[in-house]
């Protein structure tokens, strides 16, 4: 290749780089497609490209011409661009184009130190778990990577110079060496056990016939004892080469390191493989021990039915009473107890409640509460779950159960949101502007105390509000003895830090013969919000939230009892389809400053009242939660900002091309980089959320102003080490530390555009997992058949 001229040779490696592209684009695809080559579209297109393209780069015959082997190449990166849809990607096809390229150009030992030093020390690195953590998306790409390197580098030493020989001469025949027995590994490991790889088993029809085709975890063990056995074989032949003190020094240093996290690595696989297999005891005991327990003819307790039967004179005068010492259950005693007094104190009619156990049953509608067809009894389905203390009953059932004739009723709600202020962040506040509107069947044929008086119907009167709790029919004139009063259930702003109350509140009669009442009224609240993290600001996403609830009367035979008087969202019938969605919406007008809601409507949910101290899970009161999903506006960082600080760090990188000698103008051109990304940091600083945790954006913004600290203490290491003739020539330093600068820029880039955040501060995402811990139990809400749903 020597022989050749400027612009072949230019020709050629940029053939390399074109092909090393394709062939990590495909490998990508190929990952996520779950290794199915049936998904991936036209293979044979791309086998043909493949072939033609390693054709034109392996043939030295004169009358190839350059445009055809160029425009082959720039065929190969369009296909290549055409497959990675995504930034991650991206990434990822560069890192693993990055290392076919190193495989076809570098010598045995290169290859050898990038695979052991680098690309292992990544993989084997499980400790501590913060670096673990640090390390999860690097370790999918330098799998791939490692084994790319060694297979280069065993090449080169069987067969020579990829580059000129490529594919054209297999290697010896003889005993195998330290580099063969490690690529062996390395890909047996990466291809065939690879724990999410199950195509090449399926390919295999005998053996998925006869169930050999091995699972997941036996898989992960195979797997994890290959990459074991080639890392080994790697690090003898690491100790065998020669390299300059440098670098063995570096070398053993990244060794130790990888070895030890190996060693941690095992004893926590091992640790943990003890305890599944205790745990996977432990379940078969107990499957066994309900397997004896189901043994008979119930075949209501196979299905899991929990059968509480109690004596009725009444229902039962002919058949003899089935005694509570012989109940059958599936919890213990003491929930028997507690459930058996709790049917006793507050059920007189009650013949029998038969409760279907679900331990996974989150939620029960109408439906499947009321099912008569197997007995005139009611049967009654609730979720008994230990895990939680909430669980309410949802049906139509009589009131009689407990222990009155009146029937359960419901406060129906329904918010409107006309305003919303900018979310102060740091404070966890917003303000907002919001109409309430409740409806709710009055009792009727009742005293004033409860309800209703009689009606007249000679006399035009209104309702009007006295107080927050009770309104007047009046003749436009003050309470008289004879006004028939209406009580109005209490609403309260659960997370108001303040509240105006704007204008009077409104309250009418819908419906005569129902009763139907309807109470509205416009309040200007500043809320507080539990949930606001900025972690991943400028991408941060927050819940606004609006919480409402009655609080007020709601014990045991109160007015507003919780076990009689449920909430509930307005339905048509209510709302007389006066609005698209009867449950409340948000005004098209409404704008988030520095937000975007997008096509996000308003979202409901009841949640557990946590202020209700309540021990019968029977009788536990709830709160209405409306949630607004809102994600920040982040365009002035993302096309202004942080493009800016690339090009700059990108200037900088280009200093390298220097001499090593020529520190002094190096140092000079990467300082004034530095102070315009200072200037730059200034001004970016007094837009950001001033919070006691690291945000995305300053994670961000360090990197890439560590990035030139970096260049510059490499810049006056190399200098050093040539002045005193440690080193010979500096370029090869140059050309890694370049190549290390520009990795760091792109995964910087990548973890502010489509990062997790996960590198950031871990405090700033504690709270956000204790806050989806907390709200994993939310259980959905029954709606009546004619609303919509939530």
């Amino acid at each position: 290749m020597s022989k050749m001229p400027e612009i072949a040779f230019a020709s050629i490696e940029c053939g390399l780089a074109a092909l090393s592209l394709w062939f990590a684009s495909r490998l990508t695809v190929f990952y996520r497609k779950n290794f199915s080559i049936q998904e991936h579209p036209r293979p044979w297109v791309d086998l043909g490209m493949m072939g033609l393209a390693m054709w034109c780069y392996t043939c030295k015959r004169n009358d190839i011409s350059r445009q055809s082997h160029l425009f082959l190449c720039a065929c190969s990166v369009v296909e290549s661009i055409r497959r990675v849809d995504s930034l991650e990607e991206i990434f990822k096809s560069l890192l693993v184009a990055s290392s076919f390229y190193l495989a076809s150009t570098e010598t045995v030992a290169v290859l050898s130190w990038v695979a052991v030093c680098i690309m292992a020390t990544t993989q084997l690195l499980r400790w501590p778990p913060g670096l673990k953590a640090y390390l999860r998306s690097l370790r999918t790409v330098c799998g791939p990577s490692y084994a790319i390197l060694i297979t280069g580098a065993c090449y080169r030493e069987s067969c020579g110079d990829i580059s000129t020989d490529l594919f054209l001469r297999l290697p010896l025949l003889r005993s195998p060496s330290l580099l063969e027995c490690a690529t062996f590994s390395s890909l047996l490991a990466s291809i065939a056990f690879r724990p999410d790889n199950k195509e090449l088993w399926r390919i295999l029809p005998e053996l998925s016939k006869r169930g050999f085709i091995p699972s997941e975890t036996r898989q992960k063990h195979v797997h994890a004892t290959l990459m074991i056995l080639s890392y080994i074989c790697m690090v003898a032949k690491f100790i065998a080469l020669d390299f300059d003190n440098p670098w063995k020094v570096t070398g053993y240093v990244l060794i130790s390191c990888s070895s030890i996290g190996l060693l941690l690595g095992v004893r926590g696989i091992s640790n943990l493989w003890i305890k599944s297999q205790a745990a996977v005891s432990f379940l078969h005991d107990r499957t066994m021990m309900q397997s004896d327990r189901h043994e008979g003819p119930d075949e209501e307790e196979q299905q899991g039915l929990l059968l509480i039967e109690e004596d009725d004179e009444k229902e039962h005068t002919d058949e003899e009473p089935t005694p509570q010492s012989s109940t059958r259950k599936f919890w213990s005693n003491d929930d028997r107890k507690d459930s058996e007094s709790r049917i006793e104190n507050g059920g007189r009619g009650l013949s029998s409640i038969r409760s279907t156990f679900d331990p996974h049953q989150r939620s029960f509608g109408r439906n499947p509460c009321i099912d008569e067809s197997s007995s005139n009894l009611p049967v009654i389905s609730i979720p008994l779950r230990r895990d939680s203390s909430f669980c309410s009953i949802r049906s139509n059932v009589s009131y009689e159960t407990f222990h009155t004739s009146t029937a359960i009723r419901r406060i129906r709600f329904q918010v409107v949101v006309w305003y919303i202020g900018a979310p102060d962040e740091v404070n966890g506040r917003v303000e907002m502007k919001f109409r309430v509107t409740i409806f709710w069947n009055a009792p009727a044929d009742k005293d004033d105390e409860v309800g209703y008086g009689m009606n007249n119907p000679y006399h035009k009167r209104i309702w009007k509000m006295h107080g927050r709790q009770r309104a007047y029919e009046t003749n436009l004139s003050e309470v008289g003895d004879n006004d028939r009063i209406v009580y109005v259930p209490p609403v309260s702003i659960l997370n108001a830090v303040e509240f105006d109350l704007l204008g009077e509140a409104e309250v009418c009669r819908l419906n005569t013969t129902e009763n139907l009442m309807k109470w509205s009224a416009l309040y200007r609240a500043s809320l507080l919000q539990d949930n606001m993290n900025v972690g991943e600001f400028p991408h941060d996403e927050h819940d606004l939230v609006l919480r409402l609830g009655i609080l007020k009367h709601r014990q045991r035979r109160k007015r507003w009892d919780k076990r009689i008087w449920k909430l509930d969202l307005a339905t048509r019938e209510d709302t007389e389809d006066t609005i698209e969605n009867p449950h409340g919406t948000i005004v098209n007008h409404v704008k988030v400053p520095g937000f975007n809601h997008g096509d996000r409507d308003l979202e409901f949910e009841f949640l557990p009242l946590q202020l209700d101290a309540e021990r019968d899970p029977m009788a536990l009161d709830e709160c209405l939660q409306v949630k607004l999903r809102v994600r920040r506006e982040s365009s002035y960082f993302d096309r202004n900002i942080i493009p800016l600080l690339a090009c700059l760090n990108t200037v900088a990188v280009s200093t390298l091309a220097l001499r090593a000698k020529e520190f002094g103008a190096r140092g000079e051109m990467i300082l004034a980089t530095s102070f315009v990304e200072i200037g730059i940091r200034m001004t970016v600083d007094s837009r950001l959320p001033v919070v006691g945790y690291q945000i995305k954006m300053q994670f961000v913004l360090n990197n890439f102003f560590f990035g030139l600290v970096f260049l510059v203490l490499e810049s006056s290491l190399v200098y050093l080490l040539e002045d005193g003739g440690y080193i010979h020539s500096a370029v090869l330093y140059d050309r890694m530390a370049a190549i290390a600068e520009v990795l760091h820029m792109i995964a910087t880039l990548y973890i502010y555009y489509r990062g997790s955040g996960a590198f950031c501060d871990s405090n700033c995402f504690q709270r956000r997992v204790m806050t989806e811990l907390s709200d994993s139990p939310k259980r959905e809400r029954e709606m009546s058949s004619s609303s919509l749903g939530v």
